[in-house]
């Protein structure tokens, strides 16, 4: 017997035949290898890789296929929120399919007549939590799964990354019930706030009982301490800071401990009030034993350390860090006059004028701006600038922000006799808008956008700083607040299109 390729020939048969069946065995043989080749790289991608039997997949098929299964949060677990996490940066994708009944008119009613939030974003569109009615009462759903049904909700919260949600329930005993990840905790007479740390691992509520407010930390309660102001949790999400009565009753002193509640120390012995940096890693904070005796004082979170103080005459006003956590600025009412101080100046304003908003760090020139005026009229005022110091009056000025690196501000104003809004970028006034909600600079300043409604229809804008529109988004049912992608190129942002939620990821330069 002769062996070609998987088959066996007679080598008496008649040569003529035999070479014919020789080559149509060989062909045979070889497509059959061919086939056999083929299965196996089949079976290779199914189970596990084989060497020399890769398959090419390109970067849009990829995308593709992560936008698919990101799609319903229906049925979420870790796998479909890490999966979420990884699609971020690259495209849109829809979040999950609301019920009727949270689009029925008396839910949007609802919507439409409470300050409080009833939709939740986790960051960079990794988780949902929703409000919606059900038979008579209100449930929350979070990534999809319900709830228990309560009389009323309020103060729904989700983790940053997605996975942890919590809010105040009122059951029909009218008792407030914190409810975390679905889990009831302790009875209290009331909750004044709370909220996740950033990294997600913790929850911090205040609670109040009888006359006395107390920290609740992932439901333990710290009765060491009657609260006064606070808390403020670190960006590291190791710490916390709050003011407590001080022993003698007269002052108030500043807090810093760990999340047991056991490594404690007193950063400040005469803290009036405190304000975080952006970041939260620097309090600002006001010191007050008496008239003679004032001061304002920078805290580092980490450390537990002051960094530096001031001694100030006067009634502080607004307290804010600078953006480069290392300065502060306020503003002052000294007997009838007001002052703006930054840096170690002071700076007399316009007689007459109260101060309304927190100042803002300029620096084309450098400066500080500040809203002031009368109930008649308001206008931003720059401190510490030579010329341009007064703008343009309005009868109403709201949301005064400053780009990061200062060069650009903007606020939200409306005429003295009219109910339409624009916004205010350095001086340049933009188009007209029904409503206009929390504006926000791009990381690199180049861009400013907000929500805003016209006639019943709600969208997101894109304005570059000479105020001309880049882009007005397509309008939704809902729009949330906007945030960016780490490189700033891309504005993120939460909708309700239909009767889907969906997380948008759409570019600032078209």
């Amino acid at each position: 017997m002769a062996m070609v390729g998987p088959f066996f020939l007679n080598s008496k048969q008649d040569s003529n035949v035999t070479g014919c069946m020789f080559k149509n065995e060989i062909m045979r043989g070889y497509r059959m290898v061919i086939i056999r080749l083929i299965l196996l790289c089949i079976l290779a991608v199914a189970v596990i890789p084989v060497s020399g039997c890769k398959t090419k997949t390109t970067s849009k098929e990829k995308s593709k296929k992560t936008a698919d299964k990101a799609v319903d949060l229906t049925k979420s677990g870790d796998e479909d929120i890490n999966l979420l996490k990884s699609a971020y940066k690259a495209e849109s994708k829809k979040l999950t399919v609301v019920s009727k009944a949270f689009l029925a008119p008396e839910a949007e009613q609802m919507r439409l007549s409470t300050h409080e939030s009833t939709v939740e974003f986790a960051k960079d569109g990794v988780g949902i939590a929703y409000i919606e009615p059900f038979n008579g009462q209100l449930r929350v759903i979070h990534n999809g799964q319900a709830g228990k049904p309560y009389v009323q909700i309020t103060e729904l919260l989700i983790s940053s990354d997605g996975k942890r949600f919590a809010y105040v329930a009122i059951a029909s005993d009218k008792l407030n019930k914190i409810v975390v990840d679905g889990k009831e905790g302790a009875v209290y007479g009331a909750s004044d706030s709370h909220r996740f740390t950033p990294d997600g691992k913790h929850h911090i509520a205040t609670v109040t009982e009888g006359d006395d407010r107390y920290i609740v930390i992932d439901n333990k309660i710290i009765r060491n301490y009657r609260i006064e102001r606070g808390p403020v949790v670190s960006s590291d999400s190791r710490a916390i800071a709050f003011s407590v009565k001080s022993p003698d009753g007269n002052n108030k002193q500043i807090i810093v401990t760990d999340m047991k509640g056991q490594k404690t120390a007193v950063v400040d012995d005469c803290g009036e009030f405190f304000v975080p940096s952006d970041d939260s890693s620097v309090l600002a904070a006001g010191c007050w034993k008496d008239d003679a005796n004032q001061s304002v004082k920078l805290i580092d979170f980490k450390t537990r350390s002051v960094i530096s103080e001031r001694k100030i005459d006067g009634a502080l006003k607004h307290l804010r860090v600078a953006p480069d956590n290392r300065s502060l600025l306020y503003t002052l009412l000294r007997k009838h006059d007001r002052y703006v101080v930054y840096n170690n100046r002071e700076e007399k304003t316009p007689d007459g004028d109260e101060f309304f908003l927190p100042p803002v760090v300029l620096s084309s020139p450098n400066g500080v701006g500040v809203i002031i005026g009368t109930v008649y009229k308001a206008y931003l005022y720059r401190a510490f600038q030579r010329q341009n110091k007064i703008g343009k009056g309005y009868g109403y000025i709201s949301d005064l922000i400053a780009s990061r690196d200062g060069r650009h501000n903007a606020y939200v104003a409306t005429k003295a006799e009219e109910h339409q809004m624009q916004i205010v970028i350095d001086g340049r006034e933009g188009p007209k808008f029904d409503k206009i909600v929390s504006p926000v600079f791009s990381p690199d300043g180049r861009y400013l956008v907000y929500r805003a409604r016209q006639a019943g229809k709600r969208f997101l804008v894109v304005s570059d700083t000479k105020e001309k529109i880049v882009s007005r988004h397509k309008d939704y049912a809902m729009v949330f607040q906007p945030s960016f992608t780490s490189d700033g190129k891309s504005v993120a942002y939460g909708v309700l299109d239909g009767n889907e939620f969906w997380w948008k990821v759409e570019k600032l330069e078209k």
